[in-house]
């Protein structure tokens, strides 16, 4: 050290346990700063920029991308919203991959008992509905897209009547209202207990803030009811 009030990079590195590839690479993107050494020019740190340094490897600790950081240290938002996006973003990659792993399964099992992949597809049309379940996240984009047009075709009648495309584009933008930006499907399912001309689809929908399930009541081929609950507490959106 060449004063008692700036530490040399190589210092900084060793207490932190960080390259100085790492140092230099923050510094490039805005992170931290520095203090140049007029002779050496060298990197050198104050106490206040070395504290910088230990709360950024704190968040990166905790899986914030640079971005994160980035835009946190801009104020675009409070810390406590970037780490809920963050978790948000992991559960919905979480939900992407519980379904791969669920279809991964099935293969397997149809390949141990001698079916094939093709008696697998039969077997999951017949259990998922096939079309259906890709017609409730077909549906669920449209909400979230505002493509009403698009998804008041998919309805009975007397939804339509119950329901007019104006009102329910204020509840969902009510409901919505406050979860943040919208991060992607999360699971979906049908009720074991759907029967009879009734059937019964759910979809998660992420957001930042909070996840909303849609609950889609099909009367054959059209849907005869939409409810939307925000998970852990419910909110009914309409009850046919």
């Amino acid at each position: 050290m060449e004063n008692a009030d700036t530490f040399d990079i190589t210092a900084v590195c060793k207490e932190l346990g960080i390259s100085s590839r790492t140092l230099r690479y923050y510094e490039e993107v805005g992170l931290i700063e520095s203090t140049k050494n007029n002779a050496s020019k060298r990197r050198r740190y104050t106490k206040e920029q070395i504290e910088q340094i230990r709360y950024i490897l704190s968040l990166r600790s905790i899986g914030l991308s640079i971005k994160a950081i980035q835009e946190y240290l801009n104020g675009d938002g409070s810390i406590k919203e970037i780490v809920n996006l963050h978790r948000a973003q992991i559960e919905a990659s979480i939900y992407d991959k519980l379904n791969e792993v669920n279809m991964l399964n099935a293969v397997l099992d149809s390949l141990d008992e001698g079916r094939g992949l093709a008696a697998l597809k039969a077997q999951d049309e017949r259990v998922s509905g096939g079309s259906k379940a890709e017609l409730t996240r077909e549906c669920s984009m449209y909400i979230v897209n505002g493509e009403l047009d698009r998804l008041y075709s998919c309805f009975s009648q007397r939804l339509k009547d119950y329901m007019p495309q104006e009102a329910f584009g204020k509840i969902w933008e009510d409901t919505v209202t406050g979860l943040g930006a919208f991060l992607g499907l999360g699971e979906s399912s049908r009720d074991t207990v759907s029967n009879g001309a009734y059937e019964i689809y759910y979809q998660v929908l992420v957001f930042e803030k909070m996840k909303t399930q849609l609950k889609f009541v099909y009367n054959g081929e059209m849907i005869a009811g939409l409810w939307v609950n925000y998970i852990g507490a419910e909110k009914n959106m309409h009850k046919d």
